[in-house]
Parts: structure tokens; C-alpha cells; sequence
């Protein structure tokens, strides 16, 4: 970094000091000053990086310091010397050397990707060692060369710009995956197909072959010599940068994310028609390209997902790459775009369309951009429906320009050429599936676009709390994206009176804004979230493509230099050349393997898979071995969609994840469609994806009301499923299956005690009502008592001898028998559990302030008043808090008002001499309950304000009958000095 500094420093000095000299040359003073800054953009982008915690890697720096130093002493040299030459040629040859230097780390590729048996190990050491010395050997020939004979550097450029590229496709190989190191020292591949090898020598072939074409093309070339660089050529060395290393096949235990990668191709295959009888969260590019690509160049299995990514993004980033370089003709701006842009599939997908309706080529027929648009834009919103049909929306306005164009202009006039485009869309939205996808991607953005507005209840000061990722600096870089609106405007006005030149940036403004929603519909605290996803392709794609035409050549580079610097601040790609080397190693090294076939999970592959996870899935497997036929399907209501994909059932519901299932309109289909064909067996718990959207209770009341009505739930193996049984049949069931513990020590043996007649249960909820005197059938005809419950251990003690363990213990069940209050109790207290919330954060004072847009939604039951008050004194319209247990009690014996007819509570709450942030716990009783308990309670962070509680989010409160009482308890009392409750009430949801 201080040989940076020194070069750039006097760099820039010298430069200054030649500009003033030079006079008249202001061709090679733009030039000089041109090359500084291209040679600058990686030590920027590095010193950028740190600024949210990023890696520094000094060697970044050595590089800039070797351009630098070369093109300006040379330059200047020659200057004193009275010798024109050109800086820019001096630094495309100072990067061809560069890149003829690394050729020991492209033959290490190559011979790493080989057959393990042909090449059984790398000293990965010495290629690195001899690249270094290459390169220095390289820069320092190419030094004394053009210092001795700077006439001839021009003539020399081709032939250093084939010896640099003329390897550069090798990286090409990278693709392929190395050997897989497992940690017993065994050594595998992916199982890969055909085309994989055929896919990745053929580009490594086309890369070679389009260098070579380009140096006899263009080597007679003295004006624009960078046509000698091949941009298939660089493509590979991006690809060796940024997604060179082989990743080792695994499954994420994130079964919610992980799983929308996985349902769409498999669910394809078999029959079922993509935004129609499926749903995919992101869209086909985010969602199924992986997984298509696996089913040709792999195989259709969970654990190659991580892999294939890197085929996915070097897919679609080859036709972003290509095209901002057709687009601008500027290599640069393409590499450093890409690179810096992130790895999101949605945004490089998008990409070449927006070069490709902004094009000066295209642009220039009016009939000819409105049929490329009209073929074209179906395509980018089934792609990525949510950003693409905003894409599509502001491109509306060039669609209006050009349509005008069309109507008044005859001789751009082409009827035939829109005509058969439109007819084209047509008969394909007709003839094929494309139409009902078209369709139903629109449904899907339209009911879908708030999916992230809903209110968690999530304060964003979180986002200002310690660390790197937080604080002003933070902020302000991941919202950088609204100052590319404010750049938009500017270019506008400048160059107004040229509208076909200000469309693009008139389409970026209008994109920007209508992406709003996005952006700031999810912030998440302690990383830059949409807001920075957004900067970062915005900064690097959409604001070079807009402004890239409506400014002077040589402020170019310097507005690169501009988004470098702002996308590298919010480090979405690591700047690193350690990634670049490890990327040539033979082998990676892995955890253990897992066969899935040999578990019944075939469709899991040979992957990593973390123990518990692993566990959990062959359990689960199992227990739907034994309750469903092989080919039926269950309903998972954890929002693991993965484990439809491992287990090999299909989903039985279009938006396979309750959790991404928000819009009413989606719930109320869906449950209209599973009452229709009542799926036998539901899954309610099994370590359930929650998040911080508040899981079923919350998130999606129709879904959750549907399972209460229709489900009685069981505990198994450390689920909870649910049942098809009728409210009827669920009461009269007076037997439950217990499981017992798997646990063996010096007093228990399987679960059973080794002296006494106890045995441990594996089900917490079932040992809160179990009582002395309840009947336990075991071994399937000998019957006992309850003698004492032990709640703490989840024991019971029987009457009788002592539990034979190969009769009573683990893996053996026995039946209890309840009365129905106690199996009714049970239930309930499963149901909360699996999909009740008993902790609302500040849920209640996001709803609270969105009132004014509720109070359409939800109907007005009964008014509460204060009946009793207990450690409050009522003075002045404020109840002034004495005691260390604060409350007050609503009084509702007089209504008869049940749980399922009142679901939400509202009232008006202000916290006097204000401490800390009050916390509520909400009590009710009614039915059996002749006062408040623990069970029925929910708790809360208050403030000042309207408060809304979803007290239906509670199964208790749903499936209590008649409601007898409320209590509000500040549960610290030091934080107000006092409180004040008014206006409170209960309401109903208008479903």
C-alpha cells in the first residue's frame, strides 16, 4: 500500500506538472491521466472495501504500483527525450506482460483438472513463485525494451497481447470441478455428464481461437489497439477471479432458502406448469436455473446445488459481460461492471436486455426497437418477474416514444416487421403454456410485491448498534442508491434537448424509483440487505449504461473509477488474489459424505450434510414411510419446502412455503383448493423456519385458522403432525401414543428406570397433563396407573414392579388414556407449540401505527373497561404505578364473546416518566378457567400510542369458547412511572 501511495502520488504530481508543459498534446495528457486512473481502480476498490470490514490484500496494491510506475516513467522518459509515444499503449502492454507472467497459474489449472490418476498433486507454491517472477521478469524486460526501442513498442503490442491472452481461456477450466478431499484422506469427483467437458473445452477452444483471430484481424491495427483484446478472453479471467473455486457438495440446513432452489425444475419435469401449479419465490433465473443446469451438466441431487451455482452465474454473467461490452465497446467498463456488480442471477439476467433496448443501434428504427421489445419483454418478466416487470414498466416510456415515432413517421413506418413480432407473442402466449405463465408471474408480482411490507415489528436501530456493519457510514453507503436517481435527473437536464440520448437515463430514474419497494421493503440490520443489492447494481450497470453515451470520452474512465469505488464500499465481492490461486488446486477438501440413496434420500445425493440435519430428514422419512402410501404426499406447514425435494413427495401447495404465502387472496385459494382434497397427514412442527415474520399464527391466518379447524395433532419422533380427523372424532379419542426417551446412564436404561417403575417421556406438552390416576397401556395388554408426574424430568412413575426395558423403553411406545378436558388440553397446547406465538417484540406498535390503514380490515366486537386494578392508583387520568407487579383487569363474563369471534386487541397505551422500553404480558381466561395462567398469556414491547394485539396468534385464545376476563400486566414496572390505557377493545379480522 505505501508503494501505491508513492506511485500515485507522484503520478499524479508529474501529471499535473505535464499537462501544464505539454501545452498543445492534450492527446497524450488525457491519455496519461486516463491510464493512472485504470491502473488506480484496483488499490481504490481495495482501500474501498475496508470500509465495512473487508480483507486487505497488499498485492492488489503491487499491481497498481506496476502500472503506474511503468506508464508514467516511461512516459516521461521518452517526453525528455522528445519521443511521442502513446500512454495507452504502454499500459495495455504493461497489462499484457501481466498477464503473460500468470501462465505457470494456468498451466497449474490445467493440469489440476486432469484425471486424478494422471496428476496426483501440485505444489501450488511454486506456480504461484514462478508467476511472480514472470511478471517481475516481464515488467522489467518490457521496461528496458521500450526505453531502448519506444518506436516499436506500438508494432510489439499484438504479439505481447497473444502471449498474455493466448492462456488466459485455460481459466475457462476452472469450471470444472476439482477432486473432492475427503477427510479420510479419499480423493472423488462430482458425477458429471458429458457436456460438461464438452461445454467447458469448448470454450476454452472458442476463447483461443477468437485471441488468435483477433491478432491476425487486428495486429496491423495503429489506431484503437485494444481490438486485440479478446473479451471471451478476459471473461475467463473474471471467471478465475471471482467464482474460480470448486465448492464441495453440501446441503444447507436452511431447508426454507435452500429448498426454493430446488422444487421448480424437479416439479417441471413432472408436469407441472411454472407460475401455474408452482410458485418459484425469485423467479425461474433465481430459482431454477441451477437446478436445470444440474439435470444436464450433473445430476439431479441436492449436494451439486453449491456447485452448479457457479455455472449459473458464469452463464448469465458471460451474456451480461458481452453485452455492456457490445453495448460501451469499453472492455474496462464490462469487466470492472461485472465484477463488481454481486452475484445475485436476477440482476445479470436483466442486464443484456437493458444494453439491448438501449443500443444507439437499435434505437435507431423506431419499428425496429418496438419489435424487439414486444418479443423481448414477456421473456425478462417470467425471468425475474418482480424486478422485471419494473424493468418493463420504465422502459414504457421509450415504448410511447418509439410507438409515436411509429404513428407519425412513415418512413419508419413497418407494419410487417410489428406485426409479425406482435403475432409472434401472440400465437406463443396461445399455443403454449407461455401465455398462463405470463399470466400468473403478473399475479404473482401484484399480489406478492408487499410480501416484504409486512410488519415485523423489527426496529431498524438495530442497524445502529456496534460493529463495522452499522452506524452512519453503513447506512449511507447501502442507501447510496438514491443519489443514482439525483445523477439520472442531472444528465437529463444537461443533454435534454437530444431526447433519444436521455431515454436510458430517464428509464434508470423511473426504474430506480419504481424499485423502492424492494429496496426498502426489507432493511435487515447488520448487512447491506436490498438497499445495498440495489446500490451495487446501480452503481455498476445501470448508471455506466445510462451516462455512458451523455458524457465526454475522456470523463469515461473517470466515472468508472466513480462506481468502482461506491460498489467496492459495500463489499458485495471480495477483493482477494488468494481466492485466484487456491482456485487452481487439484483438490478441495470436504466433510464426510453422505450416500442419500443408501437412506432412502436419493435425491440428496452425495453431500455434506450436518448430523442433526441428517438426523431430522431420516427420521422424518421414516415416520411418512409409515403413515402415507408411497406416491401420496403430505402438507409441511414448516416452511422446510426442501424436504418435499429430499422425501420425494410432491408440494401440495402452489406457494410451498406458509412463510412466503402472505397476500390473503393466495391463503384463501389455497385453502379453498386443500378443502376440496383434505390432505390426510400435515406437518405442524419439526424445528419450523420462523425467522422474524412471526411463523403460521401470524404471518397467515387463513392457513393457520384452516389447520385448527380440520387437524387434530399428534407428537412422533420430534414432530408434531397433524391429523385428519373431524372436530367430532378428535374429541372422542381417549388414547395417545407416547414415546419414550432414547436415554441411557447409571439410573436409566432406554428410557426406563433401572429400580423404580418410571419411565421418561419424550413429549413435554403431554407430561403438563398427565395426573395421578390416568391409565398407560404397555406392551399392548398390560395396564397400570400413574402414580406421580415428575414435570421437570418429563417422568412418570407407574404403579406396579419395575418397566422391563426391552418391553417399555425406547424404541417401544405405550398408550396413555385422557380424559377428554385433558386430551382437549393436550391438544391445544401442541397446536401453540407448533404454530402459536407467544412473543410479539413490537408487532403490536407497527400495527398500532398502521391504524388508520387497518381500521378497513378489521370490525369492531366489543368495548372493554376497566373493572379492577391492582398495584395502580388512579390519579388524574393516569394509573400511577406502586407495587413491583403492576396490572388491570377487563372484566368480560358479561359478553359472550369467544376466542375465534374477537382475534385482535386494540387500545391506546402511553408509558408517563418513561424509563425503559415497557414490556406487556397479556393474561386471559374463560371456559374452565375461572382466572389468569401463564398458558394463556402473550407478551409484548410497548410505546406510546395505538397498540393492535393479534391475540389470535395464540391457539388458546382461537379455541377458547367463551371468554371471561383480560389482564394487562407491565412486567417491569421501573420502566414508567406511571401508565395510561384507554379506548381498549377487541376486533375482529375481516376475512
Amino acid at each position: 500500500m505505501p508503494v501505491f501511495i508513492f506511485a500515485l502520488f507522484f503520478g499524479f504530481l508529474l501529471i499535473s506538472i505535464g499537462i501544464k508543459r505539454l501545452g498543445e498534446d492534450e492527446r497524450f495528457s488525457s491519455e496519461l491521466s486516463n491510464q493512472l486512473i485504470w491502473w488506480s481502480l484496483p488499490s481504490f476498490a481495495a482501500i474501498l472495501s475496508m470500509v465495512l470490514g473487508g480483507v486487505l490484500d497488499e498485492r492488489i496494491f503491487v499491481i497498481s504500483a506496476i502500472g503506474i510506475l511503468f506508464v508514467l516513467f516511461i512516459s516521461v522518459f521518452c517526453w525528455s527525450k522528445g519521443i511521442n509515444i502513446s500512454p495507452h499503449v504502454l499500459g495495455l502492454s504493461a497489462l499484457a506482460v501481466i498477464l503473460a507472467g500468470i501462465i505457470p497459474i494456468e498451466l497449474a489449472v490445467v493440469l489440476g483438472r486432469l484425471p486424478l490418476g494422471l496428476f496426483s498433486s501440485l505444489d501450488l507454491a511454486k506456480y504461484i513463485e514462478a508467476a511472480y517472477f514472470f511478471v517481475g521478469l516481464g515488467v522489467v524486460a518490457l521496461a528496458f525494451y521500450t526505453a531502448r526501442y519506444p518506436e516499436k513498442i506500438s508494432e510489439a503490442f499484438p504479439k505481447l497481447a497473444l502471449l498474455g491472452q493466448i492462456g488466459l481461456p485455460t481459466l475457462f477450466f476452472v469450471l470444472y470441478p476439482a477432486g473432492l478431499l475427503q477427510p479420510d484422506g479419499v480423493v472423488t469427483r462430482y458425477e458429471t455428464t458429458i457436456w460438461l467437458k464438452v461445454l467447458v473445452f469448448g470454450i476454452v477452444v472458442w476463447g483461443m481461437l477468437d485471441v488468435i483471430s483477433r491478432y491476425r484481424k487486428y495486429s496491423s491495427l495503429t489506431t484503437d489497439i485494444s481490438k486485440c483484446l479478446s473479451p471471451v478472453a478476459f471473461f475467463a479471467l473474471l471467471v478465475g477471479l471471482k467464482i474460480g473455486n470448486t465448492l464441495a457438495p453440501s446441503i444447507s440446513p436452511d431447508d426454507y432458502h435452500f429448498g426454493e432452489g430446488l422444487l421448480g425444475w424437479w416439479s417441471y419435469k413432472q408436469g407441472v406448469v411454472p407460475y401455474v401449479g408452482y410458485m418459484p419465490a425469485h423467479g425461474l433465473i433465481d430459482d431454477d436455473l441451477t437446478q436445470f443446469l444440474s439435470s444436464i451438466f450433473y445430476h439431479d441431487s441436492a449436494g451439486v446445488i453449491p456447485e452448479v451455482g457457479r455455472l449459473s452465474y458464469a452463464f448469465l454473467a458471460f451474456a451480461a459481460f458481452l453485452s455492456i461490452y457490445l453495448f460501451s465497446g469499453s472492455l474496462g467498463l464490462a469487466f470492472a461492471s461485472i465484477f463488481f456488480v454481486g452475484g445475485r442471477l436476477a440482476w445479470l439476467f436483466l442486464t443484456p436486455f437493458i444494453c439491448f433496448w438501449f443500443s444507439q443501434r437499435l434505437r435507431r428504427s423506431s419499428s425496429g426497437w418496438l419489435s424487439a421489445w414486444l418479443l423481448t419483454f414477456p421473456f425478462v418478466i417470467l425471468g425475474v418477474p418482480p424486478q422485471g416487470l419494473l424493468l418493463v414498466v420504465a422502459s414504457g416510456v421509450m415504448a410511447a416514444w418509439f410507438g409515436w415515432r411509429f404513428l407519425r413517421n412513415s418512413e419508419e413506418r413497418d407494419w410487417k416487421r410489428v406485426g409479425a413480432a406482435l403475432g409472434v407473442v401472440v400465437i406463443l402466449g396461445v399455443a403454449t403454456p407461455l401465455g398462463s405463465m405470463f399470466f400468473g408471474a403478473l399475479r404473482y408480482v401484484l399480489e406478492n410485491g408487499p410480501l416484504n411490507q409486512v410488519s415485523y415489528g423489527v426496529p431498524w436501530s438495530l442497524s445502529w448498534g456496534g460493529g463495522v456493519r452499522s452506524g452512519f457510514a453503513f447506512e449511507a453507503i447501502r442507501m447510496s442508491w438514491v443519489l443514482i436517481p439525483v445523477a439520472c435527473l442531472t444528465f437529463i437536464y444537461t443533454s435534454h434537448r437530444s431526447w433519444s440520448k436521455v431515454f436510458p437515463a430517464l428509464v434508470v430514474l423511473l426504474f430506480i424509483f419504481l424499485l423502492i419497494p424492494y429496496s426498502m421493503g426489507r432493511v435487515d440490520p447488520g448487512d447491506i440487505s436490498r438497499p445495498g443489492i440495489t446500490a451495487a447494481f446501480g452503481w455498476a450497470v445501470l448508471l455506466p449504461v445510462a451516462a455512458w453515451w451523455l458524457i465526454r470520452v475522456q470523463a469515461r474512465v473517470v466515472l468508472v473509477l466513480f462506481f468502482v469505488c461506491m460498489t467496492a464500499a459495500l463489499n458485495v465481492t471480495p477483493l482477494s488474489l488468494s481466492s485466484f490461486f487456491s482456485a487452481m488446486s487439484a483438490k478441495v477438501s470436504t466433510g464426510p459424505l453422505v450416500d442419500g440413496g443408501t437412506a432412502g434420500l436419493s435425491n440428496i445425493g452425495k453431500a455434506y450434510v450436518q448430523s442433526e440435519h441428517w438426523e431430522r430428514l431420516n427420521k422424518l422419512s421414516l415416520l411418512l414411510r409409515k403413515k402415507l402410501a408411497d406416491e401420496e404426499s403430505y402438507l409441511d406447514l414448516t416452511s422446510r419446502n426442501a424436504q418435499y425435494f429430499y422425501l420425494n413427495r410432491k408440494p401440495m401447495m402452489v406457494v410451498t412455503a406458509p412463510y412466503n404465502m402472505v397476500p390473503p387472496l393466495q391463503q384463501k385459494r389455497e385453502v379453498e383448493r386443500l378443502s376440496k382434497e383434505l390432505p390426510r397427514l400435515v406437518l405442524l412442527e419439526g424445528d419450523n423456519i420462523i425467522h422474524d415474520g412471526g411463523g403460521l399464527a401470524l404471518r397467515n391466518p387463513y392457513l393457520y385458522r384452516f389447520v385448527l379447524d380440520n387437524y387434530a395433532p399428534s407428537f412422533e419422533g420430534g414432530f408434531i403432525f397433524g391429523a385428519s380427523i373431524s372436530q367430532e372424532n378428535s374429541l372422542r379419542r381417549s388414547e395417545v401414543s407416547v414415546g419414550v426417551k432414547d436415554l441411557t446412564d447409571v439410573n436409566w436404561d432406554s428410557g426406563v428406570h433401572r429400580l423404580e417403575p418410571a419411565v421418561i417421556i419424550d413429549d413435554p406438552s403431554l407430561v403438563e397433563v398427565i395426573v395421578a390416576g390416568d391409565r398407560v397401556r404397555i406392551g399392548g395388554d398390560e395396564i397400570r396407573r400413574v402414580a406421580k408426574v415428575w414435570r421437570e424430568g418429563n417422568a412418570i412413575w407407574l404403579d406396579g414392579d419395575v418397566i422391563d426395558p426391552a418391553k417399555g423403553g425406547y424404541p417401544n411406545n405405550f398408550e396413555l388414556m385422557l380424559s377428554q378436558e385433558a386430551m382437549a388440553e393436550y391438544h391445544i397446547s401442541l397446536f401453540e407449540r407448533a404454530v402459536g406465538q407467544k412473543e410479539f417484540n413490537k408487532i403490536p406498535v407497527s400495527w398500532g401505527r398502521s391504524s388508520n390503514s387497518l381500521k378497513e380490515k378489521m370490525e369492531p366486537i366489543v368495548e372493554l373497561s376497566i373493572a379492577s386494578t391492582s398495584q395502580l392508583t388512579y390519579e388524574n387520568g393516569i394509573y400511577k404505578v406502586l407495587g413491583s407487579d403492576p396490572s388491570l383487569s377487563f372484566d368480560m363474563s358479561g359478553f359472550t364473546v369467544s376466542g375465534r369471534s374477537a382475534g385482535l386487541l386494540k387500545l391506546d397505551f402511553a408509558c408517563v416518566n418513561r424509563n425503559a422500553e415497557p414490556r406487556i404480558q397479556i393474561f386471559w381466561w374463560g371456559d374452565n378457567h375461572e382466572g389468569p395462567f401463564e398458558a394463556a398469556s402473550v407478551r409484548f414491547t410497548a410505546d406510546d400510542g395505538a397498540l393492535i394485539v393479534p391475540m389470535d396468534a395464540s391457539p388458546r385464545w382461537v379455541m377458547m369458547e367463551r371468554i371471561k376476563g383480560i389482564r394487562i400486566d407491565l412486567d417491569n414496572p421501573s420502566a414508567c412511572g406511571a401508565i395510561k390505557v384507554n379506548d381498549a377493545g377487541l376486533f375482529q379480522r375481516i376475512f
